[in-house]
């Protein structure tokens, strides 16, 4: 529902359904290596397992192609799993999603949606020492307050 409610411009969450569907893609794609596996006499523990990691690298290649966040999605997955053995290879997964993504399209969703609804992100960067130079001493001290 969040996915249709976004496409027509609807606001709705997309954590969620990125999630979603890239779970449901790792699946098929995991269901695949299964069925390969299970026809080439490997081990049963090896089959679950490839299943099992073709939903999360699904996960978090859709999120990291979605929002052009790679790290964040290795943050999620160990968060939903608690397995760090499978960081380095979920981050190679994030990347090369990012970088495919990438070649087709060159902004992420949340740019998409600003387009959409008329926001330009041209020039809307944010530098630290514009603010400190700006920054303004404070006028007045109010001792009953510090005390």
């Amino acid at each position: 529902m969040a996915s249709m409610a976004t496409s027509i411009g609807v606001p709705a969450g997309l954590l969620t359904p990125s999630l979603v569907t890239g779970g449901y893609l790792g699946s098929a794609i995991g269901s695949a290596a299964k069925s390969i596996g299970e026809a080439t006499d490997m081990s049963p523990s090896f089959v679950r397992y490839l299943h099992q990691t073709g939903v999360l690298f699904g996960m978090t290649g859709m999120f990291s192609s979605w929002f052009r966040t790679p790290i964040t999605a290795v943050v999620i997955a160990y968060e939903l799993t608690g397995v760090y053995s499978l960081v380095l290879p979920i981050m190679l997964c994030n990347y090369l999603s990012s970088a495919l993504i990438s070649l087709v399209y060159e902004k992420d969703v949340t740019e998409h949606m600003m387009e959409r609804a008329g926001v330009s992100a041209e020039g809307a960067h944010f530098e630290l020492t514009d603010a400190i130079t700006e920054a303004k001493p404070v006028e007045h001290y109010d001792e009953d307050y510090h005390s």
